[in-house]
Formats: structure tokens, C-alpha cells, sequence
């Protein structure tokens, strides 16, 4: 008997669930106060054009991606000088702990010194009307990490510089001296 009898067919009722897409046609301001017809996908409780709209809200402007690459080059490239110099001492035993601040802080100050390099050329030798995308990423980035790599002889040669440009002379007759 049981093998005569047929398997019985289930039929399953599915519901709609809150995270299967639904497609509604909204009116949605534009930004030049026009209005028209934008489809929406709904997730949940968001829609596709709200996330698309948060996502445009949390972009990140071209220029300002460049300073953070340039801040990064400059990290960069000091970390290959403070490994090299760090190997170098432990390898000659001459390591001292004393200058273990010096190797945490000074790829920051490389960051630092990277960011005004790019700020100076960006001022003055590079064309100021042309646009964050005319400016050749690559070049930008081999001297913030050259800046890096060799912040202490850029630092020194900076310091030259502007005590030969600003140099003060300062006759007053009852100065402190130092």
C-alpha cells in the first residue's frame, strides 16, 4: 500500500521579508531645485539612492586624498631611514635606549615636513589654477617619501636657508645674547 501511494505535493507560502530589495518610483529634490523622478531600491530601511547620497556625504576630495598620500610618503620614507639606522646600531652595538623616543617620533615629523614640502610646491612651482587632478601623483609622492628618507639633511639645509634669507640683524644695545 505504501508504495502505490503518490508523494504529496507542499505547497509553501513565502513572505515578503524587510531585507528582499523593492523597487518604488519617489520624487526627489535635485540640487538645482528641479524635481524629478528617481527609482529607489529599498533595504530594509534604507533606500539605495539614501546610501548613494551618504556615500557622496563621506567621499573623500581629491586634494585632500593627495595630503593624505603625501603625509604617508613621508612616513614611508622615513621608516626605511629609521630601520636602516636602527639596524645599523643594533648591528655595531652601539644601540642606545635613549634614542628609542627618537625612532617612534621622528617618522611623524617626517609626515609633518612632507605635508609643507607639498604645500610649498603646490604654492609656488606648481600652476596654483590648475586642479588637484592635473598634479602628477607620482612625482608627489617620490619627494614626500625622498623627504622622508632624508628629513634630517632636509631639516638642516631648511634651517640654512631661512637664516640666510630672514637673517635679523639686531644692533639694540642692551640685548640678551645666548
Amino acid at each position: 500500500m505504501l508504495q502505490n501511494q503518490k508523494p504529496q505535493k507542499k505547497t509553501v507560502h513565502t513572505q515578503k521579508t524587510s531585507t528582499e530589495p523593492s523597487l518604488k518610483v519617489t520624487r526627489q529634490k535635485a540640487d538645482s531645485d528641479t524635481v524629478k523622478q528617481v527609482p529607489e531600491v529599498l533595504h530594509g530601511n534604507k533606500s539605495v539612492a539614501a546610501c548613494r547620497t551618504e556615500d557622496l556625504r563621506h567621499s573623500i576630495d581629491l586634494s585632500t586624498l593627495l595630503l593624505i598620500l603625501v603625509a604617508c610618503g613621508g612616513f614611508l620614507g622615513n621608516m626605511v631611514h629609521v630601520a636602516t639606522s636602527f639596524i645599523s646600531y643594533i648591528g655595531a652595538g652601539q644601540f642606545k635606549k635613549s634614542w628609542l623616543l627618537w625612532y617612534f617620533v621622528k617618522p611623524f615629523t617626517a609626515s609633518g615636513l612632507a605635508i609643507a614640502l607639498y604645500f610649498a610646491l603646490r604654492a609656488g612651482l606648481l600652476n596654483s589654477s590648475s586642479g588637484a587632478a592635473s598634479i602628477n601623483i607620482y612625482g608627489t609622492m617620490i619627494a614626500a617619501i625622498l623627504t622622508g628618507l632624508f628629513t634630517d639633511n632636509a631639516t638642516l639645509k631648511l634651517k640654512e636657508i631661512f637664516e640666510t634669507i630672514f637673517k635679523a640683524k639686531d644692533n639694540r644695545p642692551d640685548k640678551l645674547t645666548s
